[in-house]
């Protein structure tokens, strides 16, 4: 034979085990190719939500007011999820994608001339409209390829990718805000806007286009009249057994935690250092456990409950972050973020399992946009509620008590729980 590829022979183990190993692999090309999409975008949305409450305080002098703006974006969203889920379902996860990232890279660009208020009003307002249409669409993209049995580890998975995106982003944009001598709007705009680009790049290659069930036309018709928009699937949600409601809190908890954490985190590291880089690295410390623990917190919600790997989560961050408002450098900032995130890390997987294992196969994406308005709801409530009690307080006090919500909240659940079983 000529020299080249030599096949494993059957009887060679470690040559038969790189075979099952590979074809294993080859079952999760689906979520492989989500990740990456979804992965690129992260990197622009994480320096995004890292640079905007900077970016906001610079033009408003107000920390209550940045609060109240970077809601701006979750309220929107909670308007147009449903929308967006339902479209997806009716035209094609890769389509809305696709559309949402275009519009989303023109919109970046358009950051670099926002000078005041009312620009950044507008800005934000259609951020909060186009978001949805990358972030959600992939979430059920992924669902759709995920088997029930492993449903939390393969979203535990798929948020991986998005968390490593998330991480890089802050840490990008820290390094940039140190070495270039320019405003942060404009730093803004060339992240973002390369992001999307690279994103819409990898979706146009890597995701497969779905079966359109309708036209644009016909979707939006149904969307309006039949859907009645946001009512039939809130209807859908609600009907989801024991599961529907548990799942909305859960989110809503978890979504008002990242809130606080993104809003108050690039002004609190100032308190400790006035270097950009460890700014970065210290939000980014909020997000590297989601990359780690994700899959491995879904593995374990598969096989020991999701309820109990969600109560135990909440616990974990409640009593980190409570400590994380003592921090007295850049160290200790880091380190208490990073293990909190190592609770939130165990919820995010035990939420979406639940989610991905009880949501009829044809229903997905409506499901996800409800469920994403939960989410987007908690991204109002976080900031707005942040900032009006720094500004009453501090900003560590607010902390402290963001803490002590998430250890009542485990320890309600649990009880409550364990009280049903008997």
């Amino acid at each position: 034979m000529e020299a080249g590829f030599y096949p494993p022979p059957v009887n060679n183990f470690r040559g038969v085990f790189t075979i099952r190993y590979l074809r294993r692999l080859r079952r999760y090309g689906f979520l492989f190719d989500a990740g990456i999409v979804i992965t690129l975008y992260s990197i622009g949305a994480g320096a995004a939500w890292f640079l905007l409450p900077q970016i906001i305080e610079s033009i408003t002098h107000n920390i209550a007011l940045v609060g109240i703006l970077l809601a701006i974006p979750g309220v929107t969203a909670i308007l147009v999820d449903a929308a967006v889920g339902e479209l997806a379902d009716q035209l094609g996860r890769k389509r809305i994608i696709s559309v949402g990232l275009i519009l989303l890279t023109l919109l970046a660009l358009s950051m670099h001339f926002v000078e005041t208020t009312t620009p950044l009003i507008l800005f934000l307002i259609f951020l909060g409209m186009l978001y949805p249409t990358v972030f959600y669409p992939i979430i059920a993209y992924i669902m759709e390829h995920a088997k029930d049995r492993e449903s939390s580890t393969v979203m535990g998975a798929g948020m991986s990718f998005a968390q490593l995106g998330f991480g890089l982003g802050p840490v990008l944009a820290g390094i940039a805000y140190y070495l270039m001598n320019t405003k942060g709007q404009t730093i803004f705009a060339v992240i973002y806007a390369l992001a999307c680009i690279c994103a819409l790049a990898a979706t146009t290659m890597l995701l497969k286009k779905s079966r359109r069930k309708s036209g644009l036309r016909e979707s939006l018709k149904k969307l309006v009249f039949e859907d009645k928009l946001f009512l039939k699937q809130a209807g859908d949600f609600s009907r989801l057994p024991n599961h529907g409601l548990p799942i909305i809190l859960s989110t809503l908890l978890v979504s008002t935690y990242d809130g606080v954490a993104w809003m108050l985190e690039p002004l609190f590291y100032t308190t400790v250092t006035d270097n950009p880089v460890w700014g970065g690295i210290i939000l980014s410390a909020f997000i590297i456990p989601l990359i780690l623990f994700e899959t491995p917190a879904g593995y374990l919600a598969d096989k020991y409950g999701r309820k109990n790997i969600l109560y135990t989560g909440f616990f974990i961050a409640g009593v980190m972050t409570w400590l994380f408002a003592y921090s007295k450098s850049p160290l200790e900032m880091f380190a208490f973020a990073f293990t909190a995130s190592m609770g939130i890390a165990m919820t995010w997987p035990a939420i979406e399992g639940m989610l991905a294992r009880h949501s009829p196969e044809n229903r997905k994406g409506a499901l996800v946009g409800v469920w994403g308005s939960s989410l987007d709801l908690g991204y109002v409530i976080g900031p707005v509620l942040a900032g009006i009690i720094a500004s009453k307080t501090s900003i560590q006090y607010t902390f402290r008590l963001l803490g002590i919500v998430l250890i009542l909240s485990a320890l309600s659940a649990f009880a409550l729980n364990t009280f049903k079983k008997k």
